[in-house]
């Protein structure tokens, strides 16, 4: 016959053993433009600052760079899981990362007239960018 007492037992020590158990999400921005800029039409001194902003929305940050101005977009994705099981001393321990860190430019000419996009992709593995008009 089990008494609920006789539960007791192993569930403190399964609640002494595991120490802590996380898993937190983190995004900024919004990923859409990614998708977007591949299938934009932009045309190279034709297309204005207003119809970039129609299509993406508002940037995140606008930078003058010499005779160019740029419109930066940026996603960030960080998601982490940590497990730890411990009785005084550590016994193991399991942490995980996944961070994406995107950023698109979009340049513009001193007519506020498009030039070229540029693309950044920054995973936890590594880094890459793509430039293409």
């Amino acid at each position: 016959m089990n008494s609920p007492g006789g539960l007791l037992l192993p569930l403190l020590l399964a609640l002494t053993l595991l120490d802590g158990c996380t898993v937190t999400t983190e995004r900024e921005g919004d990923p859409h433009y990614v998708t977007q800029a591949r299938d934009a039409q932009f045309e190279v001194g034709k297309t204005t600052t207003l119809e970039v902003a129609q299509a993406f929305g508002p940037p995140d940050e606008i930078v003058p760079r010499g005779e160019e101005l740029w419109f930066l977009y940026r996603f960030r994705d960080r998601r982490t899981s940590r497990l730890v099981v411990s009785y005084y001393l550590n016994w193991f321990q399991r942490h995980t990362v996944h961070e994406i860190d995107s950023q698109l430019i979009v340049a513009f000419d001193g007519q506020d007239r498009f030039l070229y996009v540029g693309m950044s992709d920054i995973p936890s593995e590594g880094a890459f960018m793509r430039h293409f008009r």
